[in-house]
């Protein structure tokens, strides 16, 4: 994903989330979520990208939901 860095690890009772800004020293720390968690990289706009760049952070984002498909995050 251009100008995001996400990275989802499979654990024992479930997944682990971290995401940022790529370049960014700041990156939030993980989250957990419960086994059946499904992640969603959401890009509403591909035309604020080039190359490895993307010009627009504010129409990206990352959508979590439960075993039920409920959003959680």
């Amino acid at each position: 994903m251009t100008g995001l860095s996400i990275s989802v690890r499979k654990t024992s009772t479930g997944i682990s989330l971290a995401a940022g800004v790529k370049g960014s020293s700041h990156q939030t720390p993980a989250l957990t979520y419960v086994g059946g968690a499904r992640v969603y990289v959401v890009e509403a706009s591909m035309g604020d990208e080039s190359g490895n760049t993307d010009y627009n952070l504010g129409d990206d984002g990352v959508v979590v939901t439960d075993a039920q498909g409920r959003i959680v995050q």
